[in-house]
């Protein structure tokens, strides 16, 4: 089924990344080669994966950026929440 998805949408090459701070991912970027072989153009997203303020920068030019993410709860497509571990005695 991936491979039948993969040729519908001409994509022919392609890998993601994440970007951390320490062992928190922050943002993903997906980059993938689209179109024939001899003319495949490069594509890239991003998604969120934490709350802070995301800021791409390509040749100096910003390309993507969120505002920080304040206030979520469960109804929202990104929840972060805390928890408190009662201290061992």
């Amino acid at each position: 089924m991936l491979a039948r998805r993969l040729a519908v949408l001409a994509c022919w090459c392609g890998l993601s990344v994440a970007f951390a701070y320490s062992t928190n991912p922050e943002l993903l970027a997906v980059i993938e080669a689209r179109g024939a072989a001899t003319s495949a153009e490069w594509q890239i997203g991003f998604a969120r994966c934490g709350t802070a303020e995301p800021h791409v920068l390509l040749k100096d030019k910003e390309i993507f950026t969120l505002p920080y993410a304040k206030a979520t709860g469960p109804e929202d497509a990104y929840w972060n929440f805390s928890y408190a571990f009662n201290k061992a005695e």
